[in-house]
């Protein structure tokens, strides 16, 4: 590592994803859901993302959001030379990109930085030093407004112990290897197995490795190098968090992982009286952890949280739009909950999914439907949080979002030809105005967008060639029914047939979204 690092991995970049908690309008609705005054959103708001790393999230976010300011800090020059390379090809002008660390923010060493509404910080928490996370706090209370929104994401204790001594063993067999950090974890893992293969007592009753390595097949090293090689890397547990942003007058408010905000999806009236009996929330939380098994938090923290009415929050929700993500003949009634899968009212979503297969619709609008009249221990909280919380619906913004800017249509169309180019999954999402956020997309659909952008749409046969090419360039072999496609008029075949599935499926989606 070099001496600027602070012990954080700097040699090789950060993984670039898109990350939807990040979203404002998604950090308002986890506080509306819970009973908190949001931040208004149409009349402009500013946005800080702390260690951005690539940037992808707070490009898509600007891009989403035209009327928001945008500032990504990252300590990585690497980093900020490929997020402002996207932002000048994108032309994009709402996002400022800047080279600094943590204690540069907090002292005010960057020039220019208004007062935010958002702060978001994605992994990087449970990663540095005592050090930077006390700059972190120093700026937050410098610069975060008051009612302002922080989400933070973190490794989370205590269901991360059983990875606690495969990082100690990464980080101490790193030191004996010296080289580029994604080969010391690939060294390090072949260490692991020989370690499990000969009989290593550790590993009878930790499946941990398990995961790193299918981890590595499908990624490579450069996550686990970030993950498991940062020299501070520390798990959390929520009340020392808690107490860390404490003197920034940070108060907890919300799960980003929205399924966690319904008591009774999260634990069993048996669980609910125990932790009942502990009246200080900082711990009353950090304990809730013990029953669930998460190894990443994703906590919404607000200065200055403001409790809302009961009739305050249903009149936002009667206002409050969403719109599916997904075409009707995939939304589902079962529903991965804290507790495991649930079956939700067939009657009632069914009929909410077949109400928004035509269209965004209100919340007020969706409770009229038959169903729910039938149905009134349904309530737009509950609805609103199982389809946004399962990943079926997410909010639309408001009368602000208009129709989609060229930045964002030419990010998106970036996005995709640097995937198709570079053999890599650069975006797992695509930026929608209207959502002022991101729709989830897999690596063949971001071909498929590709195409759309490029008019093959107009020649189904060359935009099916177009596609098994790309394949056929990457080596990647095309399978069907758990086995290979077999020769060029086979690949092309099965290619047409899986294009025209996700034209009608997908592209309807797309374009209701503005997406291109």
């Amino acid at each position: 590592m070099s001496s600027w690092d602070a012990g954080y991995i700097s040699d090789i970049e950060y993984v670039p994803g898109f990350y939807k908690q990040q979203a404002p309008i998604y950090l308002n609705f986890a506080c509306m859901l819970n009973g908190y005054e949001p931040v208004s959103l149409e009349r402009g708001f500013t946005y800080c993302e702390l260690g951005c790393g690539q940037g992808l999230t707070a490009l898509m976010l600007a891009a989403a959001n035209p009327q928001g300011e945008f500032h990504a800090m990252d300590f990585n020059p690497a980093h900020i030379a490929r997020a402002e390379r996207q932002v000048t090809e994108t032309g994009l002008t709402n996002i400022t990109f800047h080279e600094a660390g943590f204690d540069d923010f907090a002292q005010g060493r960057v020039e220019k930085l208004p007062q935010f509404d958002f702060v978001t910080m994605h992994g990087v928490y449970s990663w540095i030093n005592d050090e930077n996370k006390a700059a972190i706090v120093t700026f937050l209370s410098r610069y975060l407004k008051p009612g302002g929104i922080v989400y933070v994401s973190y490794n989370s204790m205590p269901d991360t112990t059983a990875g606690l001594p495969l990082q100690r063993m990464f980080s101490e067999f790193s030191r004996l290897m010296p080289g580029r950090s994604d080969m010391q974890v690939e060294r390090a893992l072949k260490f692991a197995t020989e370690l499990r293969d000969s009989g290593a007592n550790f590993f009878a009753d930790n499946k941990r490795l398990d995961y790193l390595i299918k981890t590595w097949e499908g990624e490579g090293g450069q996550y686990l190098a970030h993950e498991y090689l940062n020299a501070h890397w520390t798990p959390l547990y929520h009340a020392d968090v808690a107490r860390d942003l404490a003197p920034a007058k940070l108060s907890y408010v919300a799960s980003c992982i929205l399924l966690e905000n319904f008591p009774d999806l999260t634990l069993t009236p048996e669980q609910k009286e125990i932790l009942n009996q502990v009246q200080i929330p900082e711990i009353r939380e950090t304990f809730k952890d013990y029953y669930l098994s998460r190894t990443l938090r994703q906590d919404v923290f607000v200065r200055g949280a403001r409790r809302m009415s009961r009739e305050r929050q249903n009149q936002l929700f009667a206002e409050l739009q969403i719109a599916t993500v997904v075409p009707r003949t995939d939304a589902s009634t079962k529903v991965l909950s804290p507790r495991g899968h649930i079956e939700v009212s067939a009657e009632v979503y069914g009929e909410v999914f077949d109400a928004l297969s035509e269209g965004p619709k209100t919340m007020l609008e969706l409770m009229a439907l038959p169903a729910i009249q039938k149905h009134p221990e349904s309530t737009m909280q509950e609805i609103a949080g199982i389809l946004i919380g399962s990943n079926q619906a997410q909010p639309v913004a408001g009368p602000a979002a208009g129709t989609a800017a060229e930045s964002l249509r030419s990010l998106n169309h970036l996005l995709c030809k640097q995937t198709r180019a570079e053999n890599a999954q650069l975006s797992s999402a695509l930026a929608s105005q209207r959502l002022a956020s991101a729709v989830p997309v897999t690596s063949l659909e971001t071909l498929v967008f590709l195409g759309l952008c490029e008019g093959l749409d107009k020649d189904p046969d060359a935009f099916a060639s177009f596609i098994w090419k790309t394949y056929e360039d990457r080596g990647e072999r095309l399978i069907k029914d758990g086995q290979p496609v077999e020769g060029r008029e086979n690949n092309l075949q099965h290619v047409s047939e899986r294009l025209q599935e996700l034209l009608s499926k997908k592209k309807p989606i797309w374009e209701s979204l503005g997406m291109f």
